[in-house]
């Protein structure tokens, strides 16, 4: 399968207040955003499948969640190599007391 160049899936990576969601906002205005700030942690599986149903779509995704794990990472990475797109990591820096 030829590599879908123009489709991205966006990993955002950072602690919780760190601005995530206001960088995917402000820079991947063009991109589905995913947060699961909207839903459950334990529907984590739900947000999984929203983001691979975009990525099937051929839509470019942010998935906006903390994924400072790299076993969260890698379930994404996953879904963007299924489906031969770039993967895009994201890191916001926070210093800790702002964040």
């Amino acid at each position: 399968m030829p590599e879908k160049l123009d489709v991205e899936l966006v990993v955002m990576v950072g602690v919780s207040g760190s601005g995530k969601s206001t960088y995917a906002k402000k820079h991947y205005h063009t991109h589905v955003i995913r947060s699961l700030d909207n839903i459950s942690k334990k529907d984590r599986i739900i947000w999984l499948n929203s983001i691979e149903q975009n990525l099937k779509k051929g839509e470019s995704v942010v998935a906006d969640d903390e994924n400072v794990s790299k076993t969260r990472r890698k379930k994404l990475i996953d879904l963007a190599r299924k489906y031969n797109v770039q993967v895009i990591a994201a890191a916001i820096l926070a210093h800790m007391d702002i964040a």
